[in-house]
């Protein structure tokens, strides 16, 4: 990014582009990747939550099949 300060008014040139962007629009872009960035770790977060519970009714299951198994043999 590359600093253009011409009328009182910043400019930003995007590397990579030829957009250019000011002070506000960057903070707005900052806030929105931000707001993004909460939202990808709570998705996350979720999605290890489930997978704990997931993993754990597998072992659950696993356990009930094991026991299952156990009293067929014992009859």
């Amino acid at each position: 990014m590359v600093r253009n300060a011409s009328n009182n008014k910043s400019n930003y040139f995007l590397k990579g582009t030829n957009m250019k962007a000011t002070d506000n629009e960057l903070q707005e872009i900052m806030s929105s990747l931000r707001l993004k960035e909460l939202a990808l770790r709570e998705i996350t977060n979720d999605m290890c939550n489930h997978s704990a519970n997931i993993k754990a009714l597998y072992e659950r299951v696993q356990k009930e099949i094991g026991a299952t198994a156990e009293a067929a043999r014992e009859e």
